[in-house]
């Protein structure tokens, strides 16, 4: 298929398929966001329809930390002249996906989820209440004795729509795919003392041990 100057062709001239190819050839790459020409004929209407390119992924990019926020991060990238771009945070770590609700675990057992800051949440099952850390931390940019210290790195890709919305309200087109393995990792909780057997219950991820603390000393 030529790309070049168009057949000259008036209306009611006959023409054969290598005008026709010629015809569609020349003003395919004069429609912007054009990739293809679909032609259809029926009778004597010819209808040229304009083929949207094929959307490909873009390849995940890699960004400093700048701020932390709830359900996304302010980030800057490595690499090129682009200003900060808002990250999503994955979905199991966004903060709205389970502040102030109660939900199943695994076996059926509810949890009720409260935070105490953007990355440590408290689990509560009946009475036992445990602290869980996002680790490893999202380490956001920070000044320490005059000094600035880069924020942690994370990659990123592009998803058009994250489900998120940043503070203004315009919807975060990237999300964090979590290369470093992140998650909620529970602290230690003390819940009981036997003084007899010199032992601690330690509630640990949703399971209580007796730990010996003369091992420990």
């Amino acid at each position: 298929m030529t790309q070049g100057k168009p057949p000259d062709i008036r209306i009611g001239d006959e023409f054969d398929g290598r005008d026709l190819l010629d015809l569609i050839g020349s003003v395919g790459p004069k429609i912007e966001g054009s990739d293809s020409i679909l032609a259809t004929t029926i009778g004597n209407t010819m209808t040229l329809e304009v083929i949207p390119p094929i959307t490909r992924p873009q390849r995940p990019r890699e960004f400093r930390i700048v701020t932390v926020f709830g359900d996304y991060l302010q980030c800057a990238p490595i690499s090129g002249t682009d200003g900060d771009v808002n990250i999503a945070r994955p979905p199991d770590l966004q903060r709205s996906a389970t502040e102030g609700k109660t939900l199943p675990d695994k076996d059926g057992v509810s949890v009720t989820f409260a935070f105490t800051d953007d990355q440590t949440r408290t689990a509560t099952i009946a009475s036992i209440a445990e602290t869980q850390l996002i680790t490893p931390a999202y380490v956001p940019e920070q000044t320490s004795g005059g000094t600035l210290f880069a924020g942690s790195t994370i990659w990123a890709s592009f998803v058009g729509d994250s489900g998120v919305t940043d503070g203004n309200g315009d919807v975060v087109s990237w999300l964090d795919i979590n290369s470093d393995g992140r998650f909620f990792r529970g602290l230690p909780t003390l819940t009981g003392y036997d003084d007899s057997k010199t032992q601690v219950l330690v509630h640990v991820s949703g399971v209580s041990q007796w730990i010996d603390t003369t091992e420990c000393a």
